[in-house]
């Protein structure tokens, strides 16, 4: 029997990071825009390619994106934010840029952005307000879909679903409550389900027959009556454009028609499981369970779902009693999040015996209902293992894309009943046997905690906030409003190439380590010369704030070329943790004791916190994540205290993924943050009251972790506000936080300069609602990704700024 093999979604990057070359390049103007759109033409072949060798039944059109998949779906409904709509510029791909990165000479400030969902990819952020319009432009799309079509491929377009775009966009009617801004949110869906109909429209009169809508919100356990009744009026009204066929229009009237039409294989005409020729809708969602909406997904009249095997897998039995006899089942069954590889044997067993005969039961096509792709898109994952060394514990056992993509055409062989050809990679078994449950990952201890004493340095109380921060004022004498950055400073050309030199062996340790020292001098000169208050050593010895750990722990690999795209052209290299992590031997405070040396100011140490490196790392499933967490905490533990011991009087452990630790149920989001917090709290158990603990924190719903944030402990905590135009701070005044923090004032993602009345904004914004002695004046984020000639004028406005509120208090007595 056929089964049908398909993707959810390749990377986009190239598999050499082509795309963010490309990108770098048109936006330094270097190269022309048809250059950039040649090399987006090229990836996508590539892409296509790589699925129809591994027998692949169609190739996706629309996961391909020069900068995001939500921002490509906004220009596709033509949804803009109203300041972008009469913005001069010389392209719609600029304008699309613009949206993205800010106008540079417009000064016009870009969209929001944030996690999508608990991934480390960002998507921007689409703006709902009561004026808001819907103005389809498909041209692109279907140039794409033709351009699939004319290369010899079957393509099936994929799209944000509608319901999921509302869902993640955010409300910009001012003064609007969280209750108000999901119903203004949905006041707009009749207006966004026309704009849907118009595009599958184009889309079918362009040879498409199939297309993955995707609603990832409905693994949520957080949708209310409002968003599911509003899942059955869009859907009703997209089916209406292309009905399915009678006989199986209905959730009852189609279960005993058995399509005994077989058209013989696997054309574009096959009529299983969808709408008699005309477009049929495949409902797809991932990362979780659909157990809370069950029931909405069922009754919704899509020609097919998908689902995560893994994580649907005890609601099985009820979902094929809800399939009408003409649902396609699609499952996600190799893991598009992470590298360990299936049982591939044991999970053809499993299908064989256990699913397909009661989803195919006595229907006499040679097609069957069952599809077969990854769990979700393979953007979470890089292009490939081949040429990495890998431990040799991981032989076998790891894989990416094209990897995964093999796993899944040599599972679709195993049920067709074809062997594989000789020579063909079994993947090493690493997966639960059929019908059982998993077992966790046993690489070497990964889930032990290596220190017996870390529930009593739990327990171990610190002194109370008001008394540290007495005490550290003392020794620190900072003034209100004290000035910082979050860390890093511009990896300049020079910097990289010195750092790929060294790792060559081009120049040796001595070389090296002089050239890095005269760089950590230049940096605090600077930094005094611009009058910050707090300095940092600028990281030039760090190429990433994870993989720079992951180099100097035990119990992690790190690949040369695993790269996964975060957002735009910033790519990241997640390093796989497979064993106990220690400390080895050291995680570089000598470079910040240096920097502390060359001044009277303070210098902050800077470290990755334990949730951020577990969370950006490829961790062993079925694993505990806090037992990692706690390991990983202990060795920064070490770290922090050698830092203190040195004179190191700030240490600031970044939390960026802190938001990251919460599942997508909310039901267990009270022990993660429980274990996230314990975990950073481990991270600097013991330090001295007078040490002060900064965290940061960037692009989260920070409300969502409150609780979590508040048990961290820390003295200080800074976060982006600047794109989010401080909507936070009312509710941390509700809440009564009282702790010190750092509200972003500068937008480091977006090639903006910002003016010093545009920071003394941002401030007073803080300033309603906090007092004035908790807060801080610094960046969003690092400011690696930017150029000096951005960064230094960014910061002398931001010093200014501070500077001049200072004054302003003083003036006025405060």
């Amino acid at each position: 029997m056929n089964i049908r093999l398909h993707s959810l979604g390749l990377p986009r990057i190239g598999k050499n990071r082509e795309l963010k070359r490309a990108l770098e390049s048109y936006w330094k103007g270097k190269i022309s825009q048809a250059r950039l759109e040649e090399q987006g033409r090229n990836i996508r072949m590539e892409n296509w390619q790589l699925q129809k060798q591994n027998g692949l039944d169609m190739v996706n059109v629309g996961d391909f994106s020069f900068y995001d998949h939500v921002l490509d779906t906004s220009f596709l409904l033509g949804h803009l934010p109203r300041r972008f709509e009469s913005a001069p510029v010389s392209s719609e791909l600029d304008l699309y840029f613009g949206v993205a990165r800010g106008l540079t000479q417009q000064h016009i400030e870009p969209s929001a952005m944030t996690k999508w969902f608990d991934t480390n990819y960002h998507y921007i952020v689409p703006e709902i307000d009561t004026g808001t319009r819907f103005t389809p432009r498909t041209q692109g799309l279907i140039s794409r879909i033709r351009e699939a079509a004319d290369a010899g491929f079957t393509p099936k377009l994929q799209l944000l679903g509608p319901l999921s775009y509302l869902y993640l966009s955010k409300s910009s009617n001012p003064g609007s409550s969280d209750s108000e801004a999901a119903r203004s949110k949905l006041d707009v869906l009749d207006a966004l389900t026309e704009a849907y109909r118009r595009i599958l429209q184009d889309a079918a009169a362009a040879g498409v027959e199939w297309v993955q809508i995707d609603e990832p919100i409905l693994v949520l356990d957080s949708l209310d009556d409002a968003w599911r009744d509003g899942f059955a009026r869009a859907y009703e009204r997209l089916n209406e454009a292309f009905p399915r066929e009678s006989g199986s229009n209905s959730r009852d009237g189609g279960r005993d028609n058995e399509d005994n039409n077989d058209s013989g294989g696997l054309s574009p005409n096959d009529s299983t499981g969808g709408a008699g020729g005309g477009l049929k809708l495949l409902l797809t969602t991932y990362f979780e369970s659909i157990e809370e909406e069950l029931e909405t997904v069922l009754n919704l009249p899509v020609a097919g779902i998908h689902l995560d095997y893994e994580k649907n897998r005890k609601l099985l039995p009820r979902i094929l009693k809800g399939l009408d006899a003409r649902q396609i089942l699609s499952l996600g069954v190799v893991n598009g999040r992470s590298p360990w590889r299936e049982d591939l044997d044991a999970r053809a067993t499993e299908l064989k015996e256990e699913l397909i005969p009661l989803l195919d039961g006595n229907r006499q096509s040679r097609t069957s209902r069952l599809w077969l792709a990854p769990t979700c898109s393979l953007l979470h994952l890089p292009w490939s293992i081949q040429g990495e060394q890998l431990p040799r514990e991981l032989e076998g056992v790891l894989g990416f894309t094209v990897e995964k993509l093999a796993d899944l055409n040599r599972l679709g062989s195993l049920l067709k009943g074809r062997r594989p050809e000789k020579g063909e990679q079994k993947p090493v078994s690493q997966a639960p046997a059929a019908g059982g449950e998993p077992e966790p990952l046993r690489t070497s201890g990964t889930d032990e905690i290596l220190d017996p004493n870390v529930e009593e340095l739990l327990k171990t109380p610190r002194t109370s906030f008001a008394r540290r921060s007495e005490l550290q004022q003392e020794a620190l004498n900072l003034p209100s409003l004290p000035t910082t950055t979050i860390g890093s400073f511009p990896q300049t050309p020079d910097i990289r190439k010195l750092r790929l030199s060294w790792k060559r062996g081009e120049i040796d340790t001595d070389a090296y380590e002089k050239r890095i020292k005269e760089i950590i001098e230049q940096n605090i000169r600077l930094q005094e010369e611009i009058g910050l208050d707090v300095l940092v050593h600028g990281e030039p010895e760090r190429s990433d704030m994870v993989s720079f750990f992951a180099d100097r722990l035990e119990g992690v690999w790190s690949s040369k070329a695993g790269w996964v795209q975060s957002y735009g052209s910033r790519c990241v290299k997640p390093p796989v943790i497979h064993a106990s992590v220690r400390r080895s031997p050291d995680l570089g405070w000598k470079w910040i004791s240096y920097a502390q040396g060359l001044t009277d100011k303070p210098v902050k140490g800077m470290l990755t916190g334990p949730v951020t490196i577990m969370k950006w790392s490829f961790v062993p499933p079925h694993t505990p994540p806090e037992k990692i967490a706690y390991n990983i905490a202990l060795a920064l533990r070490e770290e922090v205290l050698e830092l203190e011991s040195n004179g190191i009087s700030i240490i600031q452990i970044d939390e960026p993924a802190f938001r990251e630790v919460l599942p997508l149920k909310q039901l267990k989001w009270p022990r993660a943050l429980e274990w996230g917090a314990e975990a950073f709290r481990l991270s600097h158990a013991g330090v001295k009251d007078g040490t002060q603990i900064h965290s940061h924190m960037c692009y989260s719903d920070f409300n969502s972790i409150f609780e979590g944030i508040d048990a961290m402990d820390a003295d200080v905590i800074s976060i982006e506000t600047s794109r989010s135009q401080g909507e936070l701070f009312g509710e941390l005044a509700k809440k009564g936080y009282t702790k010190g923090l750092g509200p972003g004032v500068y937008d480091i993602h977006s090639p903006l300069v910002p003016e010093a009345r545009e920071i003394r904004t941002r401030v007073d914004r803080a300033l309603a609602h906090l007092d004035p002695r908790q807060l801080w004046v610094n960046p969003d984020c690092g400011l690696k990704t930017r150029s000096w000639d951005e960064a230094k004028p960014a910061l002398k406005a931001m010093v200014d700024s501070a500077r001049e509120l200072r004054n302003n208090a003083v003036q006025e007595g405060v």
